[in-house]
């Protein structure tokens, strides 16, 4: 019987355990050459129990987990095993393998089971993420102690898969359980036996760092949670566990304020439940809500739609999906604009319209996030054709600082905006105009120019908001104003002075001038005056030695011809000098003539 059981056992070892490397081959893509090498560690994994050893009261319960040590490397993904244990002095009271806290795995192809008339204990599980620790629980066996003496609970067969797409059996040692089972004492005599009555503990108020708000999606899958204890608290009791009411088993855990779940948690809905021991017993178990998802939603594409090459508001198609927490909302980023959101509802029925884009070409990212912040993202390009831009057919070469300037032209586009640049030392201006029915259009400018060299040009943009490419630029010069134009009230005033200045001048002259006139009046007199009497006088002494040598005997043709010259000469030099006389004073009558005419 004993060779029998033994065969059975191995058979349904090998049978199990290729049932699991098929399943997990399946679930998660293991499928690959099995000549590829394993890069597994050459330490191996290790089943143990834990505790291995333990003194334990007949009549009660205690824990013993199942756990592995997975060797590192790429970690383990998957593991089975039988183990045996002596009904004689043990019985299974319950296995606990759902949840974090229980078990590394959440998949069971082999739901854990166990036969108190057998003494077996079997399980088959696996997880879609590897598990890379040291003592990672698989499931917790609760025996009862039955009678008194040394058991042992051990191995007979397992394996231990390696996430190294093979499925390799990497499992190297097992571990054993050797455990005391003792008597009960006799309880102690009492006077009269008492049963506490009192207060139970309160309902716990749980709060958590990591996922503060219950109905709110987390990408976090490593909880915290925190607690205050009441003064009378003397332990306490918590799971994680999927059922929204499930209650800790009545093992205290100490006396703790806060947890933290180092190994992840799987994506969905769990719940944290805790509850309070005092010297009154267990209180009511509290109930902390928290919702996990990491997984990105689904992966999708962008398609844009155009009215035509120069739609300047292009429609984009898209949609994605997620399962567990739902999308929450699109962001897009356009060309190297920052990411702004948009509402998820209806995107489908009702495609998003790009705002109003200038020509050109320019990446788009959109963004599919989900309520838990997980977010994939598709990338597309959207290009847009200008229009034709418009052409300037009149502007002035030249302008003065003080005159508008006025610049035509013509465009494609009836009933469209032209959008005008003036550029030049330094500054920028802009103006707009319209053009008509048949796409003429000016431009009056009201701002004023320094003098300087400036450039014009323009665009055209039309109702839909589509853009032309810009027009070829034209240069003009300002100039500066006409000085007489600039300073004409300056050169008024100017002239008005200079007038009366000569006005002033002028008088002031004239009367100099008569003064001077009438000084030199009266002095020409005092010149003829003298003058006549000093030329009567050699007038005079002349004639006397004119007389004197014409008395003279014998006198040369010679002297006479002298003694005639000299009185010639003296008649033409009064003549000269009254000719001279009359001259000055006629001038002098003139000119003080005109004096008076000019001054009167």
């Amino acid at each position: 019987m004993y060779f029998f059981q033994k065969k059975y056992l191995s058979f349904f070892s090998t049978f199990k355990k290729l049932i699991i490397v098929l399943i997990f081959a399946f679930l998660f893509n293991l499928g690959t050459p099995l000549v590829q090498e394993s890069l597994v560690s050459a330490a191996g994994a290790t089943l143990f129990l834990s505790p291995a050893t333990g003194s334990f009261t007949v009549g009660t319960n205690f824990s013993v987990a199942v756990k592995i040590n997975s060797g590192g490397g790429v970690g383990i993904n998957a593991a089975d095993g039988m183990l045996l244990y002596n009904t004689s002095y043990l019985s299974v009271e319950s296995l606990s393998y759902s949840g974090p806290s229980s078990s590394i795995f959440n998949l069971w192809p082999t739901q854990p089971s166990f036969s108190n008339t057998n003494g077996e204990i079997s399980f088959a599980g696996g997880s879609p993420s590897a598990y890379t620790g040291t003592s990672g629980s698989v499931l917790v066996v609760t025996f009862r102690a039955k009678k008194e003496g040394s058991t042992r609970v051990s191995f007979s067969s397992g394996s231990v898969l390696a996430n190294d797409g093979q499925g390799t059996d990497v499992l190297s040692s097992f571990g054993e359980g050797n455990y005391t089972l003792k008597g009960a004492s006799a309880p102690a005599e009492k006077e009269e036996e008492t049963i506490p009555y009192g207060v139970l503990p309160s309902l716990p108020k749980i709060s958590s760092a990591t996922h503060p708000e219950p109905e709110n999606w987390y990408s976090n899958n490593t909880p915290e949670f925190s607690w205050e204890l009441p003064p009378d608290t003397i332990g306490l009791s918590f799971l994680v566990h999927g059922y929204p009411t499930a209650n800790p088993d009545y093992v205290s855990e100490g006396l703790l304020d806060s947890t933290k779940y180092e190994e992840a948690i799987d994506d969905g809905t769990w719940y944290f439940h805790l509850k309070f021991k005092n010297n009154y017993g267990w209180g009511v178990v509290a109930h902390r809500k928290i919702l996990i998802d990491t997984v990105a939603p689904e992966q999708f594409e962008i398609e844009v739609r155009m009215t035509d090459p120069t739609d300047p508001q292009p429609i984009l198609v898209f949609e994605s999906s997620d399962e567990l927490s739902g999308i929450d909302h699109y962001e897009i980023k356009i060309g190297e604009g920052e990411f702004y959101s948009i509402s998820s509802e209806g995107i489908a029925e009702n495609p998003y319209q790009m705002p109003v884009q200038s020509p050109g070409e320019r990446r788009v990212e959109v963004r599919a996030v989900d309520k838990a912040g997980n977010f994939s993202f598709a990338l597309t390009s959207v290009n847009i054709e200008a229009l034709k831009p418009p052409v300037i057919t009149e502007v002035p070469e030249k302008i003065t600082e003080e005159e508008v300037l006025i610049v035509k032209g013509i465009s494609f586009y009836p009933e469209a905006k032209i959008e005008f640049y003036i550029q030049g030392n330094g500054e920028e201006i802009k103006g707009q105009a319209v053009t008509d029915e048949n796409g003429d259009w000016n431009y009056i400018c009201a701002e004023k120019f320094e003098k300087g060299e400036y450039e014009v040009w323009a665009k055209v943009i039309d109702k839909r908001g589509a853009q032309s490419s810009l027009s070829k630029r034209i240069g003009i010069k300002i100039i500066p104003r006409s000085f007489i134009k600039a300073f004409a009230w300056l050169i008024i005033i100017i002239l008005i002075i200079i007038i009366l200045t000569l006005m002033w001048i002028m008088f002031d002259q004239r009367k100099k001038c008569l003064l001077k006139i009438k000084k030199i009046k009266k002095e020409t007199q005092d010149i003829k005056n003298t003058t006549e009497r000093v030329f009567a006088a050699l007038a005079e002494e002349v004639e006397e030695q004119i007389d004197v040598l014409d008395k003279k005997p014998r006198l040369s043709n010679e002297e006479k011809k002298a003694i005639n010259k000299l009185k010639e000469a003296l008649n033409i030099s009064r003549d000269f000098i009254n000719k001279e006389i009359k001259d000055v004073e006629e001038e002098l009558k003139e000119k003080e003539t005109k004096n008076k005419r000019i001054g009167g």
